[in-house]
């Protein structure tokens, strides 16, 4: 009990730091067009669990994701601040890394020493309850990062994406949740593999929102909605 009562106000205070100088930056970078949304009407959709499924050219996605619902997050904190699936290994795990922990992070343990199929079923349980309390998760369906694996599909004017797992099908149709597609252009520049610090000024971000699912959808089906999006003009 007291462990649950010192990690909700650990929680707290990192909402109110850390978070909010996050907001703040991402929307100094929107206004500053090095990360640019579109469809941001799609994201006031309420009542019901939102899925956010994404595709994954970067580590940084999973940490920038969250600020699309910012500031509405800080008013209700625990029941509105999405819920993010980074890789252990490579976010969570580092020591500098440590206290994202704390800030609504359901880790997956995929890859080398960090590969643990109990775990793994313990985050897959997280997901499911946080949906069918109504809130939201980040989901990235490719299974790593884009270009980590030769296997790629390909939209019609040229975006890759790996072929997705079945992963967000199956927990739709546990919990009937609404799926927010997302595409994302330009993290890979900002933030290439190998490198610890986003460089903004390299490139800029492109953050597509298409329109929410309600309806069930299959894996073939969302990789095509995916693709749809990626080819979207700002």
């Amino acid at each position: 009990m007291l462990k649950k009562v010192l990690r909700e106000i650990f929680f707290i205070i990192l909402l109110y730091t850390i978070c909010t100088l996050g907001g703040l930056i991402f929307l100094l970078l929107r206004l500053t067009g090095r990360i640019n949304l579109l469809g941001t009407k799609n994201l006031k959709k309420e009542g019901m669990g939102i899925l956010v499924v994404a595709n994954h050219p970067s580590y940084l996605e999973a940490i920038f994701l969250p600020y699309l619902f910012f500031p509405k997050f800080l008013l209700s904190p625990f029941r509105d601040l999405p819920w993010s699936t980074p890789d252990y290994q490579n976010i969570l795990a580092p020591r500098g890394l440590f206290w994202l922990r704390y800030l609504h992070m359901i880790p997956i343990y995929r890859g080398g020493n960090y590969a643990d199929t109990k775990k793994n079923a313990a985050s897959h349980r997280l997901m499911l309850n946080v949906l069918e309390w109504k809130g939201t998760v980040i989901l990235f369906p490719e299974g790593g990062r884009t270009k980590s694996d030769p296997h790629r599909i390909r939209s019609k004017k040229g975006k890759e994406m790996r072929p997705l797992q079945p992963i967000t099908e199956r927990i739709q149709r546990m919990t009937h949740c609404m799926i927010l597609p997302v595409w994302i252009d330009g993290t890979d520049k900002v933030l290439p593999h190998g490198k610890r610090f986003p460089q903004f000024w390299k490139a800029r971000v492109i953050v597509k929102i298409g329109r929410p699912i309600e309806k069930p959808i299959t894996t073939a089906e969302l990789e095509n909605v995916l693709l749809e999006l990626a080819d979207v003009e700002l």
